[in-house]
């Protein structure tokens, strides 16, 4: 494939691709293509032959106070060198590849990292893309056993969630997981569309973390039940709630507000687009929106006013 079919296939930032004018343009454009292409073929060949695990132990050895990791999807590729190139191209994603490297990589080295980060894409164009259910689905014990060894000694957990695959996300396998976690302190949980759906028992798991602190969930669909269940059994530890469109089936913001009241050490909470859905549509395409004020938050729940879903 060549440089001009790649680039039509790609989502161009400013329109349509459009040749380059000049041959000297074209020329260009073909060489630094090569360039990548021999780049791209080279990382591949050394992902396959196990060498960027390799690569990867040999750094964390060398680096025993790391404390975080972040996955990242945000690279392109600038086949030009102008200020604002119209050619570029971005390589597929691969947050489930990444996810299980460096759940192998951790627990091969035994490195106890603090701060597990999973970065949403900032793509302008296109769909957000994160970890989906694929990965869950088809994870071998072995690479079960990686990803609870690597979580064994997380403090803060942030996972960028595609929906694809939904079955993936029901296996519990990441309930397993997050389990392990006995230190974690912050749990933030990010749906690229807000049908995501955080099941207690299959995404978050009924484990009760003795040092949960803060909760961050946006774009996605929660159980009222089920999450009522995961506050009431942090309501000793939890200080800071942050829900951002999130929307509530099988209950209501009310009844939910009226558990939060109960919550002994919470100081601070933002909730911003509360969403909610039809009881009998678990994944509803047109939730109704809640309209919640902020002042009138903090009144009720710190303060002892009024309801303020009341009417």
């Amino acid at each position: 494939m060549g440089y001009k079919e790649a680039l039509r296939r790609a989502k161009p930032l400013f329109g349509k691709f459009k040749e380059p004018k000049s041959e000297e343009g074209n020329r260009d454009l073909k060489t630094a293509f090569s360039q990548y292409r021999q780049t791209y073929n080279d990382q591949l060949t050394m992902e396959n032959s196990g060498e960027v695990i390799a690569c990867l132990c040999s750094a964390l050895m060398r680096m025993p106070h790391i404390k975080r990791i972040t996955i990242s999807p945000n690279f392109d590729c600038f086949l030009d060198s102008h200020r604002h190139s119209r050619y570029f191209l971005k390589p597929d994603q691969a947050y489930n590849k990444a996810f299980l490297l460096m759940a192998r990589v951790l627990s091969l080295t035994a490195t106890n990292i603090h701060d597990l980060n999973i970065e949403i894409s900032d793509d302008p164009i296109g769909d957000p893309e994160g970890v989906n259910g694929a990965l869950f689905r088809v994870m071998s014990n072995i690479d079960l056993n990686h990803c609870c060894n690597a979580f064994r000694g997380l403090r803060s957990v942030t996972i960028t969630a595609d929906e694809n695959d939904a079955d993936g996300w029901m296996t519990g396998n990441l309930a397993k997981i997050l389990s392990g976690a006995t230190d974690l302190e912050r749990l933030h949980i990010h749906g690229c569309f807000g049908t995501f759906h955080i099941s207690t028992k299959y995404t978050l798991s009924t484990t009760a973390w003795s040092r949960l602190t803060s909760l961050d969930f946006s774009n996605a669909t929660l159980d009222q039940r089920d999450f009522l269940d995961l506050l009431r059994r942090h309501s000793g530890t939890l200080k800071n709630i942050n829900l951002f469109c999130v929307c509530l089936t099988n209950g209501s913001w009310k009844i939910l507000l009226e558990g939060i009241k109960s919550s002994l050490s919470l100081q601070n909470i933002s909730i911003n687009y509360p969403l909610e859905g039809d009881d009998e549509d678990p994944r509803p395409l047109l939730p109704k929106e809640i309209y919640l004020k902020e002042n009138a938050l903090e009144n009720y729940l710190f303060r002892d006013g009024p309801h303020p879903l009341s009417e």
